[in-house]
């Protein structure tokens, strides 16, 4: 009889849990929560087993159009530029996780 293992190891690790929360508490956070940014961050920590996890070959895809919005006086046109320009510049959470 064959035994089928995971290929996730398991996660329980309350130290390594208390950690990544504390780490993820100071982060500073622009315009209020991550969403479940957080969580992930967590998981990905559990599952690497480790404090600072890492991916070996991320990608971020990001759209970002107005839509006739910002000519229409529906968004402001100048953040949502100096917001690109910050995503662009790694200084977003976005960029942080990516």
């Amino acid at each position: 009889m064959t035994v089928h293992r995971s290929p996730i190891p398991p996660t329980a690790n309350p130290l390594l849990e208390l950690g990544l929360q504390y780490a993820l508490r100071r982060r500073a956070e622009v315009a209020g929560n991550l969403g479940e940014l957080k969580a992930i961050a967590l998981r990905l920590g559990l599952l690497q087993g480790s404090l600072r996890p890492r991916f070996s070959a991320p990608q971020l895809v990001v759209f970002a159009a107005d839509h006739g919005l910002a000519a229409e006086g529906v968004v402001d046109a100048p953040r949502t530029a100096g917001t690109i320009e910050q995503l662009l510049g790694g200084r977003l959470p976005l960029s942080a996780f990516a």
